[in-house]
């Protein structure tokens, strides 16, 4: 047994549901220790979907309930999907079976980023693709994991996922291959720019937002984020009519 089984409490299961992604109905199962698909998926499912064929191999890395996984399962690519949250993996391989989806075109492996890789040096994708958890480690917060929202927490400036994925996934690219991700002003842009620029062959900026700060993003997180634009002159925050935005890109970098 893995430690996604071992890991697994059917206590927590909160029902089913259907959501729509890319033109698809998925049907999932909800655990209160796994995100639910959020608008930021929602948006970055057609992108990925575009790029998606029928034996194309393709990496998430943090999957959640699995639904983009399931999607790209959907579309015919085989799947590899990766979470550090071991609840996540499980629920997952459950929402893929839910689907009715062939178990031998999808593996969903514990991970830090890509650490359970290591054991298949040979692995290439044709396409990887990550929504990252965001919030800064902060000392003076308890941010223990005590539910679903515990996963966002990302490091020491919130960057930990998406600085794996920006600088270390073209290593697990064929050739020609392309990967897709979520950042935000929050993270800083010019560490972010760095990598882009640094890592890889070129890159887009698909799609630019400015949101609000959701309920998580209180005052603690705040103060955190007008220290460091107050140290580096970067701007991760700022009021607009009297609600604190941030700005979002999703971007697609190619090998």
């Amino acid at each position: 047994m893995d430690s996604a089984q071992q890991a697994f409490d059917a206590s927590l299961l909160e029902g089913t549901f259907n959501v729509e992604m890319a033109r698809r109905t998925i049907e999932l199962e909800s655990h209160q220790m796994v995100f639910n698909p959020t608008g930021f998926g929602r948006n970055l499912a057609p992108l990925i979907a575009n790029h998606i064929h029928p034996g194309s191999v393709v990496c998430e890395v943090g999957i959640g309930s699995g639904v983009l996984c399931i999607l790209a399962g959907l579309i015919g690519a085989e799947v590899t999907g990766l979470d550090i949250n071991p609840h996540a993996v499980h629920m997952a391989r459950r929402n893929w079976q839910r689907n009715q989806l062939p178990e031998h075109k999808a593996r969903f492996l514990h991970s830090e980023v890509f650490s359970a890789l290591a054991a298949d040096p040979q692995q290439r994708f044709d396409l990887i693709w990550s929504n990252p958890p965001l919030l800064p480690k902060i000392d003076s917060l308890d941010q223990a994991i005590h539910d679903r929202e515990g996963f966002e927490v990302a490091g020491e400036h919130g960057r930990q996922v998406l600085d794996g994925v920006l600088g270390h996934a073209h290593k697990w690219l064929n050739s020609g291959g392309r990967a897709m991700t979520i950042a935000t002003s929050l993270q800083g842009w010019r560490d972010t720019e760095q990598l882009l620029e640094r890592d890889w062959q070129s890159y887009e900026v698909l799609r630019e937002v400015e949101l609000e700060l959701t309920d998580e993003c209180g005052p603690p997180y705040i103060d955190w984020w007008l220290e460091q634009q107050a140290n580096d002159g970067e701007e991760r925050i700022y009021q607009q009519n009297g609600k604190w935005m941030h700005k979002l890109w999703y971007l697609e970098a190619c090998k």
